[in-house]
């Protein structure tokens, strides 16, 4: 590090380099912390491409510990990173991101593990983005799966990727990564209502209200878990207590969540067209056209 220290600091004005050699200057961690705040350019893009460039000179070079004292340093400002983009991400300089972290994979040697870790944040941010604000569900899916496959212990990306196989309908998989991500962490919030969602889609009335009726009563106020209990009543064919509980979830639904439930009403009946006159009932609640 004292050797690109002096390399960056050797008196050019360039920018990226200035907020590098104070990154290397840096002998503590407080010291670090210190230079990121004084360098905000450290936590952009092209001077982490930078540093990685340097890493892989130093490393190519024979300077094992060298390289490896520098991907620490750029270990915690991808952290840094991660942390500071999560959303309204461009999703060209998320790819770059990512890649950075496979580029640098096969020197990382033992912070492979840490390399790992970020590489899988990095990707559900990618995945987020496509699943929310471009609906592009595939690259979604193929995101989330990379996040998976660089860190397998990640149980919010198997509930993310859980999510998004519900939306397609491909439950064997959605059930998969459920019990995954509830090996994990069986205590989050978010396995009960992706369990509502699977029972769901699979018809398993019995099933679902075993899951929704202790989810509705935990969450009393969430919209969801009133819908998926009114889903729970319908596919056991008692239908006085879907009409309240889904006459509760349109009350408390705002338009984002009205949206999603008209969407699984629409593909549950398609699946399900036995209860057709049933599920037009709960929609037509669901958009507020019925009370009661």
């Amino acid at each position: 590090i004292a050797q690109a220290y002096r390399e960056m600091q050797g008196g050019n004005t360039d920018p990226i380099q200035t907020a590098l050699a104070a990154l290397f200057s840096a002998a503590s961690y407080a010291a670090v912390q210190q230079a990121m705040s004084d360098h905000p350019l450290l936590l952009e893009l092209p001077t982490l491409e930078r540093l990685a460039s340097t890493l892989e000179e130093v490393h190519a070079a024979g300077q094992q510990e060298g390289s490896q004292a520098l991907l620490a340093r750029l270990l915690l400002l991808f952290d840094h990173y991660n942390h500071t983009h999560v959303t309204d991400i461009d999703p060209i300089e998320q790819e770059r991101f990512v890649a950075l972290h496979q580029r640098l994979l096969p020197l990382a040697d033992a912070m492979s593990a840490d390399l790992r870790r970020s590489a899988a944040w990095a990707f559900n941010t990618l995945g987020n983005h496509y699943a929310d604000n471009k609906r592009d569900l595939a690259q979604a899916v193929a995101a989330y799966t990379s996040g998976v496959d660089m860190d397998e212990t990640n149980a919010m990306i198997l509930r993310n990727r859980a999510g998004l196989f519900l939306d397609l309908e491909e439950y064997a998989a959605a059930a998969a990564d459920i019990d995954a991500a509830a090996a994990l962490e069986p205590d989050a919030a978010r396995l009960s209502r992706l369990r509502c969602g699977l029972y769901a889609g699979l018809g398993d009335a019995s099933s679902l209200l075993a899951q929704a009726i202790p989810h509705q009563a935990a969450n009393p106020s969430d919209a969801d878990a009133n819908l998926y209990l009114a889903i729970g009543y319908l596919l056991s064919d008692q239908m006085t207590a879907a009409r309240t509980a889904m006459a509760e979830s349109a009350r408390l639904a705002n338009e984002t969540e009205r949206s999603d439930a008209m969407d699984l009403l629409g593909r549950l009946a398609r699946r399900h067209p036995s209860f057709a006159a049933a599920w037009q009932e709960l929609t037509e609640m669901g958009k507020g056209d019925v009370h009661g």
